[in-house]
Parts: C-alpha cells; structure tokens; sequence
C-alpha cells in the first residue's frame, strides 16, 4: 500500500525466470570462455582478456541465482514494485503481454513501455491466476500494444540464462 490509497491488485512474483543450469550448460561457457580468451591473448589484447575473465565469472554467479519474490501492488494511480518503487499510470505509455506464456507459461510476463525514451520497458511478472485480472486492470488505464518478443528475450531463452 502506499500511504493510505487502496490497493486494487497485489501479488508476490519472481524477480526473473529461473532456468536451472546443467553441469553441461557450465562446461559449454567454461570452454566458450577458454576459447575467447586464447583469442584475446594471441591477439595481445589484454584489456578483452580480462574483461573475459570478469564476464564468465558474473556469468558463473548470477546463472547459479535463485530469484527473490517481489511484491507487487497495481491500484488506479499505478504500478508499485517492492514497496519502493512506484510507475504512475501517467508514465506508461502503452503494454503488452505474454499472454501464451511463451517464455514462462506459470508467470506469464507483462511488458510496460513506459514515456522515458531510453527505457526499454519494464517486464513484470504475474501469476497465472491473476493474469486476466491484471490485463484487465491495465486495459482501462493504459494503451494495450502486441506482444512481441525482444532479440534479447529470444537468445537468453535459447541460452538458457
């Protein structure tokens, strides 16, 4: 709740789809990485090298994460997330679902494109049990847009990060 206005949906999410690694899945990047870094070092480009380095060990940590559960709140001003951070409807330009859960069918993503031009959109997670309840609230705020996956979303997919 912020401050005394009613909350008019709430629900706990995921911060992120989880996708658990295989030993496999460790091996393929372990040996990617080997294979870039030879690449660096033959070509005497250090800075690349360690940047290779950092980026397999973030890799190595954030694939192995457990998301946390955030709570969510939407009532007729906007989009609370966390109990700190609140989207007003006046910031949302427009949204879309994922309405097949195709990236993840139990938390089915909500995509808010919001006015800021250098955001490329804020994706929430929403149970599939409130999900029509959600839309339906978002419908009679904001402009509803096609869903349409990013590149990005596709590749972390086929990746399985």
């Amino acid at each position: 709740m912020i401050g005394n206005e009613h909350v008019g949906i709430a629900w706990q999410a995921p911060e992120f789809e989880h996708r658990p690694k295989t030993a496999r899945w460790y091996w393929i990047s372990i040996i990617v990485s080997i294979l870039l870094l030879a690449l660096a070092v033959w070509q005497r480009n250090f800075i690349f090298a360690v940047f290779i380095v950092i980026a397999e060990l973030m890799l190595m940590v954030w694939g192995s994460s457990e998301p946390r559960m955030v709570a969510f709140s939407l009532n007729d001003r906007g989009l609370t997330i966390g109990g700190a951070k609140f989207y007003p409807f006046s910031d949302i330009k427009s949204w879309s679902a994922d309405s097949e859960g195709y990236f993840d069918p139990e938390w089915p993503d909500i995509t808010l494109h919001l006015i800021h031009h250098f955001h490329t959109g804020l994706k929430i997670k929403v149970p599939r049990t409130m999900f029509l309840e959600v839309e339906k609230a978002l419908r009679a705020r904001a402009k509803e847009v096609p869903f349409e996956p990013s590149m990005m979303d596709v590749v972390e997919k086929l990746l399985g990060f």
